[in-house]
C-alpha cells in the first residue's frame, strides 16, 4: 500500500525547496543547513503591538519574570528528583527524551527520543516558536529596546523565528527590564499550554466524554458475568470512586502516549487502562462494590444498581485482580480520537515543558540569561562563574535524566 502521509511530508519539503529557491536573494545561508530570512514587515508588526498598550505589556512582562523564576524551580526540582530516581534504580528508561519529527501518522518512542507525527509537530513548533520570539520582541519594544532583526529560519529539518533586540541597548537597561524580555518567550509558552489544556478539557473533552466506563464485553461466568454485569451498561463509581472517568489532564497526556492514537481504538485502550489501574488497588478476591446504568437509563445517566463482586485471578496477568469485561470511554465522538485530541496533546504539553525547558538556568537560555542579570546586579565582580556554576550542576542534572537509569545498571 502506498505511504500517502509520507507522500505528503515529501511535498512539504519539495515546495519548502522551491519556495527557498525562488526567494534566495533574500535568504542568508549558513553552513549549507542554516537558513535565515529577515523581514521588516513583522518587526514594524511587533513595534505597533507594544505601542498600543504599553501598561499592560509592563505588567504582563512582570507576572512573566515571577512566573518564570517559579518555573525555574520547579523544572531543577523535578528533575532532581527523576535523576534521584534514575541513579537508584527506581526509574528504568530515561526520564527525558529527544522530540523529533517522524513521516507516519502514529506517534512512536525509544528510550529517550519521542516520535511525533510531522504534521502534528509542524503545527505544534509553530505554535511555540513564533509566539515565544514575538513576545520578546514586544517586551523588548515596549521597554525601548531596538530589535535588530526580525525574521523566519531553517535549521535543517527544524523550523523557527528569530528576534534580535539591540544587546548593548538592552544590556544599558535596568534589572527588571532585562529580566522581562528574557522571561516573555517562556511565560507565554507555558501560558498557551494551559490555555490549550484548559479549553480542551472544559469545552471539547467533558462535552464529547460523559462520566464512566461503557462494557462493551462481559466474560460469561467471570466475576461480572456471574454477578449480572452486561454489555452497553456503563459504570459509573467503582468501589466508592465516582463517575470513572479522565476529567483532568491525564485524559490529554495519555491519548499522546498511545500507539494508535490516531485510529478509533484510542476510546476502547484508554478505557482498558483506566480500567486496569483501578484493578490495581485490589486483591484477588476482594469484595468489590460497583454502581452501573443500563442501556435503558445511560441517556439520562441517572440511577443505577449496585453490585457486590468478588475479584477473581487473571490468567493472563498473573496477581492481578480480575473482572472479566472490557471496556471503552463513554463516548460516540471517536472522529475526535483521531486528530484533535492527539495534535491538543501534543500543543499542550510541548509548549508548557518547552517553556519550562528553556528557563532552565543553562546559559545562553533563557533562563541562564535571568540568572546572568541577576548575578551582574549583585555579584558583578563573580557572575562569570556563578552563571558557569548554575550552568554545568544543570547540565548535570539533565544529563543524569537521560544516563542515570544505565547507569544505576551497571553499579
Amino acid at each position: 500500500m502506498f505511504d500517502y502521509y509520507l507522500l505528503s511530508v515529501l511535498a512539504f519539503f519539495a515546495l519548502l525547496a522551491a519556495l527557498i529557491y525562488r526567494d534566495r536573494k533574500k535568504i542568508q545561508f549558513s553552513y549549507y543547513v542554516l537558513f535565515m530570512r529577515r523581514t521588516t514587515r513583522f518587526r514594524n508588526f511587533i513595534g505597533s503591538v507594544a505601542k498600543a498598550a504599553p501598561r499592560f505589556w509592563k505588567i504582563f512582562g512582570t507576572i512573566g519574570v515571577i512566573v518564570a523564576f517559579g518555573a525555574m524551580f520547579f523544572g531543577l526540582y523535578s528533575m532532581s528528583q527523576a535523576a534521584a530516581l534514575a541513579l537508584s534504580g527506581k526509574i528504568k528508561e530515561p526520564s527525558a527524551g529527544l522530540v523529533l519529527p517522524i513521516p507516519s501518522s502514529q506517534p512512536s518512542s525509544i528510550p529517550g527520543v519521542i516520535g511525533i507525527p510531522f504534521w502534528f509537530w509542524i503545527i505544534t513548533i509553530a505554535i511555540i516558536l513564533i509566539p515565544h520570539e514575538f513576545m520578546h520582541g514586544v517586551i523588548a519594544r515596549m521597554e525601548k529596546v531596538r530589535l535588530k532583526s526580525v525574521g523566519l529560519l531553517l535549521l535543517a529539518i527544524f523550523p523557527g523565528a528569530f528576534v534580535e533586540p539591540d544587546e548593548k541597548q538592552l544590556a544599558k537597561k535596568g534589572l527588571w527590564t532585562r529580566l522581562r524580555v528574557f522571561a516573555a518567550g517562556s511565560f507565554i509558552n507555558i501560558l498557551i499550554g494551559l490555555v490549550v489544556l484548559f479549553a480542551a478539557q472544559t469545552f471539547l473533552w467533558n462535552a464529547a466524554v460523559q462520566p464512566g466506563l461503557l462494557l462493551t464485553s462481559v466474560t460469561p461466568n467471570s466475576p461480572a458475568g456471574l454477578a449480572g454485569l452486561k454489555p452497553g451498561m456503563v459504570i459509573q463509581d467503582f468501589d466508592g470512586t465516582p463517575q470513572l472517568g479522565f476529567n483532568d489532564y491525564s485524559a490529554l497526556l495519555l491519548v499522546s502516549k498511545l500507539p494508535n492514537t490516531t485510529s478509533e481504538k484510542a476510546p476502547q485502550m484508554m478505557g482498558q487502562l483506566l480500567l486496569l489501574s483501578k484493578l490495581s488497588k485490589h486483591n484477588v478476591g476482594d469484595n468489590v462494590i460497583i454502581t452501573a446504568i443500563s442501556g435503558e437509563e445511560t441517556a439520562s445517566m441517572s440511577g443505577g444498581s449496585l453490585y457486590n463482586i468478588v475479584l477473581g485471578n487473571n490468567t493472563n496477568i498473573p496477581n492481578l485482580a480480575y473482572l472479566g469485561v472490557t471496556t471503552s470511554l463513554n463516548t460516540a465522538n471517536t472522529g475526535n480520537f483521531v486528530v484533535l485530541y492527539p495534535l491538543l496533546a501534543f500543543v499542550w504539553m510541548l509548549s508548557f515543558f518547552v517553556g519550562i525547558f528553556n528557563i532552565l538556568p543553562i546559559h545562553p537560555l533563557d533562563g541562564g540569561l535571568m540568572v546572568e542579570a541577576v548575578a551582574k546586579r549583585y555579584a558583578k565582580r563573580k557572575s562569570k562563574k556563578i552563571v558557569r556554576a548554575i550552568t554545568l550542576i544543570t547540565l548535570f542534572i539533565l544529563l543524569m535524566n537521560f544516563i542515570g537509569p544505565y547507569i544505576a545498571k551497571i553499579i
